[in-house]
């Protein structure tokens, strides 16, 4: 449509376009091992972060599966036939490619789904949608929505009132002809007692001003379980930082003054939140611990490794792509279900060391 902006196409996606093809032309025959990631870095002309995460997404696809401490092979699986109904839309708010910049756990996660559809023999399209008049045509032409906290909850209602099944990635809408997919917030407790157990008693939590309704959620959490730690003292040790702000560094020292260890609400803004400090001449760990959410394909190549916290991704994606078909077929109703994180311990964390100051 003329004069909406396009979702953007990542460096990782277009790379995973390129083993994609490799593999279904037969360069990359299955089973046989893939070649080394820096290898294909320097063939591609990308860094090794990059072809990380497009690998990371393509096991998440089931296109290719790892052998710890052997390497990357081809997956031989064979395609399954697609199901009558039509095609399927992933909806997102037309500044979804702004809004990536503060969560990507949804980016990873909703192309792989896109991939996965695709195998199984369904259309599927990523589709920006601004307003009420934008859905008129998914309404007309598509078997099933799939939507997340990036589409505004009004349209979300638009779409399942209209009686077209809809499958949200957490959101809760309690409509009768939308299934829903929850990743639970309990690897928010998992970093805090790990924190703790390491000897740290003085914790703040980082997120994003941003539209970012997951971060909220996430704080109420981080304040229970400092709450059940019987640390009250950190429920006001919350600090909203956007990197991109001059005075991002100022607030960050005024407001978390005297923390050991620093709670981001997502791994994007761990990640950033590492260079700030860095500014700072704050080191991790040496100086303060941090931990993110999500586990984002990148965060086990930082140096050092990210403390983060995870769900089964490839059991998630597989899980609504199942869904989707399912409502394809209409051999599924109003469906929920919630996945577990938990804590992945890496060495962002370690024992209190100097206070942030």
């Amino acid at each position: 449509m003329a004069g909406k902006k396009p979702v953007r196409v990542l460096k990782y996606r277009r790379i995973m376009d390129t083993i994609r093809s490799r593999i279904e032309d037969g360069t990359y025959p299955a089973d046989r091992m893939l070649p080394a990631e820096r290898g294909l870095a320097r063939e591609l002309g990308t860094n090794h972060e990059t072809v990380n995460k497009a690998l990371s997404a393509l096991v998440a696809e089931g296109r290719i599966y790892r052998k710890r401490g052997i390497g990357t092979f081809i997956a031989s699986g064979k395609e399954s036939p697609g199901p009558a109904g039509g095609s399927v839309d992933i909806l997102f708010h037309s500044h979804a490619s702004d809004l990536f910049k503060a969560s990507s756990f949804h980016e990873e996660v909703m192309f792989a789904v896109q991939n996965l559809v695709i195998r199984a023999g369904v259309a599927c399209n990523i589709v920006p949608v601004l307003d009420v008049s934008d859905l008129s045509e998914h309404l007309r032409r598509v078997g099933v929505a799939v939507v997340s906290k990036f589409l505004p909850y009004r349209l979300v209602r638009i779409l399942a009132g209209s009686g077209l099944p809809v499958v949200a990635l957490n959101l809760e809408t309690g409509m009768e002809n939308c299934s829903s997919i929850f990743v639970d917030q309990r690897g928010i407790d998992e970093l805090a007692i790990h924190l703790s157990s390491l000897g740290h008693r003085n914790i703040g939590f980082i997120l994003s001003p941003h539209f970012q309704p997951l971060h909220e959620e996430r704080l109420l959490r981080f304040r229970r379980t400092m709450q059940a730690l019987e640390l009250p003292h950190n429920l006001n040790k919350v600090c909203y930082v956007d990197p991109d702000d001059e005075a991002a560094p100022g607030r960050l020292l005024r407001e978390v003054r005297g923390c050991t260890a620093l709670m981001a609400a997502d791994d994007f803004l761990a990640i950033k939140l590492k260079h700030l400090l860095a500014k700072l001449s704050v080191g991790v760990p040496d100086d303060v611990s941090l931990c993110g959410f999500g586990n984002l394909s990148i965060s086990h190549t930082l140096y050092p490794g990210l403390t983060t916290a995870d769900t089964d991704r490839e059991a998630l994606c597989r899980t609504i792509v199942a869904e989707i078909l399912d409502r394809l077929r209409g051999t599924s109703g109003q469906r929920q279900c919630t996945f577990s994180t938990s804590a992945l311990l890496r060495e962002s964390t370690t024992k209190p060391q100097v206070k942030l100051s």
